[in-house]
């Protein structure tokens, strides 16, 4: 008794350039941008990426797009030389700076007490 050979129907499965998805992901998109990049839909990209990876997009995503984050910061730190707008904000972000001081506010016996903290 022969058995027959399933035959495949539906789409042809499109292809992935997954070398241009690596350098996609260095300008961090969301996994729609990436799907429209290559004219199919976020499941199929999930799919494929499982297929080729062995891992979703977000984890893909972290690997590949650690390098925008790294050469973002080396042009803010490059700018805020130039910059006080930028030195300031990196200050504010990353040192925990702020223009405002820190106030404390007690309750005694219905008032308030108002005092502004000097640990900083």
């Amino acid at each position: 008794m022969k058995t027959k050979k399933k035959s495949r129907t539906g789409r042809p499965k499109k292809e992935i350039n997954f070398d241009f998805f690596e350098r996609a992901c260095e300008m961090y998109p969301t996994a729609v941008e990436v799907a429209s990049l290559f004219d199919i839909s976020v499941d199929t990209l999930e799919r494929r990426l499982k297929e080729h990876y062995k891992t979703g997009f977000s984890e893909l995503l972290n690997r590949f797009g650690g390098k925008a984050k790294v050469r973002l910061r080396r042009y803010l730190f490059r700018h805020s030389l130039t910059s006080p707008a930028v030195a300031i904000f990196l200050a504010k972000n990353l040192l925990g700076m702020s223009d405002q001081p820190k106030m404390d506010m007690d309750k005694i016996d219905g008032i308030i007490f108002i005092t502004e903290d000097s640990k900083d």
